[in-house]
């Protein structure tokens, strides 16, 4: 006897709870659930012993249009010098070129800065998860 449709998607679903790690089609299918069932995401983390932080941080990321998650990410961008590259005397402020990257970090560096060296730095701040 064949089994009706909703108990074979409850199984799916039942199954991914258990997984280490979720892909995304296997959030999509708990939260599904989550919403069939009618509870707030912490009475169902609960009820399924789950955490609750990770079905939040599922939904956020699924409700998230591609496109806005790519233009969330830093990137090098080209910059292009217009006019003369030499400021007269009179115009020349402090020297050298500031950097802001992510969390209100600023870097500061020097007209003789080693660019290599400067994008290291910024990758690593970049990927510094604290």
């Amino acid at each position: 006897m064949r089994r009706p449709a909703w108990e074979k998607e409850e199984d799916d679903w039942r199954a991914r709870l258990r997984l280490e790690r979720w892909s995304a089609d296997d959030a999509r299918l708990v939260l599904d659930a989550q919403v069939k069932s009618g509870q707030t995401i912490g009475q169902f983390a609960r009820e399924h012993g789950l955490v609750a932080q990770r079905l939040s941080w599922w939904k956020t990321r699924l409700d998230q249009p591609a496109e806005a998650a790519e233009a969330a990410r830093p990137a090098f961008l080209p910059v292009r010098l217009v006019g003369s590259t030499e400021p007269s005397k009179a115009s020349r402020g402090p020297s050298g070129l500031e950097v802001v990257v992510g969390r209100g970090r600023v870097i500061r560096v020097g007209d003789d800065f080693d660019a290599a060296a400067l994008q290291r730095l910024v990758r690593a701040l970049e990927e510094e998860t604290c």
